[in-house]
Parts: C-alpha cells; structure tokens; sequence
C-alpha cells in the first residue's frame, strides 16, 4: 500500500528476529506469537477462550502493522528531520493510502472461516476498555 512497503515490512522483520534472539525465553517473537495464538484457536476448549485467543492474534497483528507504519514514517519524514509528528503522518500520508480501511477490517482472510466481534478497531479497542487512538495518537 505505500511507496517501498515491502522493504520497509522486511527491515520491521530484520529488527524483530535480532531483538528476538536477544530476548528471555519466556517473551515470544511479536510477528509470530500472532500466528501461534491464531493456530491455538483450533484446540480452544469454548467459544469464550476461541474469541479471547482470536482477539489476542489480531491485537498483535494490529501492533505488527503499526511498527511497520512507523518505520514506514521514519523513512518518508526523514528529509523533514521528523518535524511532522506520526500522528499527522499518519493522518496525511497513511490515512490516504488507505490504512484505516485495512485496520477496520482486520482478519486473516487467506485462512480465516471463524467470524469474529473484534474485526473493526472500534470492537478491538472497545474491548480493551481503551478509546480508540485518533490517527495514531496513542495517549
């Protein structure tokens, strides 16, 4: 969706293996947690704990986004030196190229047969007991 995106997912992904082999054995590794927790789904013992599990996934699959979208920020703003804040970046830059329309309709389509109540970031967020963040403002 953005200029160069999979360069920039592929340096998200470089970061994550390096800090993941410097990590404790009892932290897991964000981009493949989201699909451990996903294929836990399968032998979840209710549907309770399959939507907790199904939540959990696409909870980190909505943080593995934002980290490539804000490397994605560090490279465009680069030549500004950073002066544009993320946020407004995200409303000028990534809001346009859709993003917002990816982020509401999170799942895993390829594989996906389960429906869920946490597909939109208003129901993922709602349930975290958290606002919605507004174009990336997280605070």
């Amino acid at each position: 969706m953005l200029p160069n995106g999979h360069q920039i997912k592929r340096e998200v992904d470089f970061i994550l293996d390096e800090i993941f082999e410097t990590m404790s054995t009892t932290l897991f590794h964000l981009r493949e947690n989201t699909f451990v927790l996903y294929n836990k789904i399968k032998n979840a013992k209710s549907e309770a704990s399959r939507q907790n599990l199904k939540r959990l996934s696409l909870d980190y699959l909505e943080r593995y986004i934002y980290l490539i979208l804000f490397n994605a920020y560090l490279h465009y703003d680069k030549k500004n030196q950073w002066q544009r804040p993320f946020s407004k970046w995200m409303k000028e830059v990534a809001a346009s190229a859709g993003i917002y329309k990816l982020l509401d309709n999170l799942g895993f389509y390829d594989f996906d047969k389960m429906p869920t109540s946490f597909k939109t970031m208003k129901e993922r967020w709602s349930h975290r007991g958290q606002a919605l963040p507004f174009h990336g403002v997280f605070s």
